[in-house]
């Protein structure tokens, strides 16, 4: 697995503080953050990006389509942490 840089900073209000991953500031995608530590082992993050709802939907019957929405802040966020998204999309 990968190992990432974070960071959860001081933001403009305290209860929005400016989440990080290897410098790309995510927090306009994140819902929930949280860090696991137990000694001898590299401390775990678990970031939950803000999707209240996935859209999937299968377009013609032979054809396989998908069509998939989802909030700016969540998209920006996996583009930041390398996702590339689909050829044509937005």
């Amino acid at each position: 697995m990968p190992k990432h840089k974070v960071a959860v900073l001081p933001g403009e209000h305290p209860w929005s503080p400016r989440i990080e991953v290897d410098d790309h500031d995510i927090s306009h995608g994140v819902r929930a953050i949280s860090v696991e530590y137990q000694a001898g082992r590299i401390p775990r993050v678990q970031v939950e990006l803000a999707m209240s709802t996935v859209e999937v939907t299968q377009l013609g019957a032979k054809e396989v389509e998908l069509l998939v929405s989802m909030p700016d802040g969540a998209r920006d966020a996996l583009i930041k942490l390398g996702w590339t998204p689909p050829a044509g999309d937005r």
